[in-house]
């Protein structure tokens, strides 16, 4: 509904100007529907409160519309509007939303904040988790409980739950609902409780609420020095940065963090502000001891390295709009080098002039950096004119052995996929000599048998004197000695086949092996 109203009015001046005379006539400020961005975090809310500060105009406009155009009731679009803006609940769903819209923005604007607040945010996710549910749920139910133990409430049983009739809806919603009937009631209550516990149940599942990390880094808070747990944090943050601190140091931390909850500092209004603490910290790892040396420099690694996580992707998301408002169209042809420049310059003014130019004092020594500048330009301009042919000439040669290297492994993956097929050629052909060598081993067991059989056959025929009978042995021990024979030498033929078989792929197995080792040290290279 919100987007459909705001382009009712956004592709028609005609219709703009209506609606303004409408609004005049209500005494209402003559301003515009706000458009709501999805996939923008804060648009929902605005967009939300000026159609509910806008609804008398809104209603007034469409009841009134077909007297100037009949043919306008014919529009899906006006009936949809209509069939909303006569059901007395669209109201109170418009006016819940923004009731409920400030939970959510205002934890989204204070991490919209561009210093390090990674320091509060487990902090500001287990408060938002408890707003929202504390909507809908009895405070014995929630407690004091935090972070991981909010996931241990079941939600969804009926007895942690407020009665229907205390629900948290907001003044606001609840005077709108006097226009609805009495009998309607339940029904929306329980509508707007089953979008509290949807909302309770996205948050437990997609917030890092039982993330240790993220709560030991709550110890860098001004306010936590003195706390107990804060000793423990430290160490284990310590701990989970291998890259700066080494193990040995990880003891030195732990007395330098002593130390600084002992430290006789002087906390100022300003240093509780959860959004200063890089200038808190800057002014703690400052503090020198008797000899003039830093006094917590192993710890200000550890902090320094806390600090600088990103608490969410706002940072990125403002570095893409100011890119995109530096490299406007008339500038595409920018480098690199002077869009970093150009974003170096505007940061500093932010920083130290509060964004305007006025308030940076014009030192001397500003004065002569700004008269240098051109020829130190120059300059530059000429050394890298200077290494333009050697660096050309490096980037031949890498372009070079790239290309060597592409070849090296294409030749390389083709020999590994012809070893795949002669692997995969010698198994099938295995295969078949095992049922070849199957065969022959039947028939030199069946030879066997008819030989035994004949010499039986031969020994009785002598007894007797039968001469056929001799013959007819004799021709059948001939037959079953060939076939032993010839089945002998089949076995063999497949004996060398085999062994031969068997040097093939010992050799593929080889070269697969001094192929894998390679790798690896190709990559060190």
């Amino acid at each position: 509904m919100i987007l459909k109203l705001f382009y009712w009015f956004k592709h028609s001046a005609a219709r703009r100007e209506d609606y303004k005379t409408v609004q005049i006539s209500l005494q209402l400020d003559e301003v515009f529907l706000l458009r709501h961005v999805p996939s923008r975090w804060l648009s929902l809310q605005p967009a939300v409160v000026r159609i509910v500060s806008q609804w008398s105009a809104i209603k007034s406009y469409f009841k009134h519309l077909p007297e100037d155009d009949k043919a306008i009731e014919k529009n899906d679009h006006y009936k949809a509007f209509q069939i909303l803006l006569d059901n007395p609940q669209t109201f109170v769903q418009l006016q819940f939303v923004s009731e409920v819209a400030p939970l959510f923005s205002g934890f989204l604007e204070m991490f919209q904040h561009e210093g390090p607040m990674v320091h509060v945010l487990y902090t500001a996710l287990c408060d938002l988790v408890r707003k929202v549910m504390l909507r809908f749920l009895t405070t014995d139910a929630v407690g004091t409980r935090s972070g991981k133990h909010l996931l241990e409430i079941n939600i969804r049983n009926m007895a942690n739950m407020r009665p229907i009739d205390q629900l948290e809806i907001g003044e606001c919603t609840k005077k709108a609902m006097t226009a609805v009937k009495k009998e309607q009631h339940k029904g929306i209550l329980m509508d707007m409780r089953n979008f509290y516990i949807c909302g309770a149940e996205y948050l437990l599942k997609n917030l890092p609420l039982s993330n240790t990390v993220l709560k030991d880094l709550s110890c860098l808070q001004p306010s936590a020095r003195s706390e107990a747990e804060s000793e423990g944090a430290i160490r284990r943050l310590a701990r989970k940065l291998p890259q700066v601190i080494l193990d040995d140091e990880v003891s030195i931390v732990s007395d330098e963090w002593k130390l600084y909850a002992l430290d006789d500092l002087v906390l100022v209004e300003d240093d509780l502000k959860p959004y200063v603490v890089d200038s808190y910290w800057a002014k703690v790892l400052q503090r020198r001891n008797s000899l003039g040396q830093p006094k917590y420099s192993i710890l200000g690694k550890v902090v320094k390295a806390c600090l600088s996580l990103s608490h969410g992707n706002s940072d990125a998301e403002r570095s893409f709009s100011s890119n995109k408002r530096t490299v406007t169209p008339e500038r595409v042809s920018l480098s690199e080098e002077t869009i970093n420049a150009v974003r170096l310059v505007k940061d500093a003014l932010r920083i130290r002039g509060g964004g305007k130019a006025i308030n940076i004092s014009v030192t001397h020594s500003l004065q002569q950096k700004a008269r240098t500048a051109y020829s130190k330009y120059k300059e530059f301009q000429e050394q890298s004119r200077k290494k333009a042919p050697e660096e050309k000439k490096a980037a031949e040669l890498n372009q070079q052995q790239r290309e060597e290297e592409r070849k090296r492994k294409q030749e390389e993956a083709a020999r590994v996929k012809l070893r795949s097929e002669e692997k995969e050629m010698l198994k099938k052909h295995e295969t078949e000599l095992q049922g070849k060598e199957k065969e022959q081993h039947n028939i030199l067991k069946s030879s066997g048998a008819l030989l035994h059989e004949a010499e039986e056959k031969l020994s009785t025929a002598i007894k007797s004197g039968n001469i056929d009978q001799i013959g007819i042995s004799h021709g059948l021990l001939e037959v079953a000695r060939k076939r032993m024979d010839s089945a002998t030498a089949e076995l063999c033929s497949i004996a060398q086949t085999r062994k031969r078989n068997a040097e093939k792929a010992a050799l593929a197995d080889n070269q697969d092996h001094r192929t894998k080792r390679q790798i690896p040290s190709d990559a060190s290279k």
